[in-house]
């Protein structure tokens, strides 16, 4: 996607890695979606495996950026630290 210049300029996530969890979610997957047309790596977590794998399949055709995915539930701290860890 042809990214506009201004914009690309004043919202440049370029070389950033943003960790957005609720991703696979209705409002997440639009963030996901602004976040990597602002050229931002995006760590994309949630606890809904099938939705993410669709999510991170979709962005990387669709963008030329990396995404990672974690299919974790947040409030469990210990599987926080294992993702943080990785």
């Amino acid at each position: 996607m042809k990214k506009n210049n201004f914009v690309n300029e004043l919202f440049s996530l370029d070389g950033k890695t943003v960790v957005l969890t609720g991703a696979a979610g209705r409002l997440g997957s639009r963030f996901a979606h602004v976040l990597c047309e602002s050229g931002a790596n995006v760590i994309l977590v949630d606890n809904d495996a099938k939705k993410n794998i669709k999510l991170k399949s979709k962005l990387s055709k669709k963008y030329d950026t990396t995404c990672e995915l974690f299919d974790i539930d947040i409030t469990n701290e210990s599987s926080v630290a294992e993702m943080v860890k990785k």
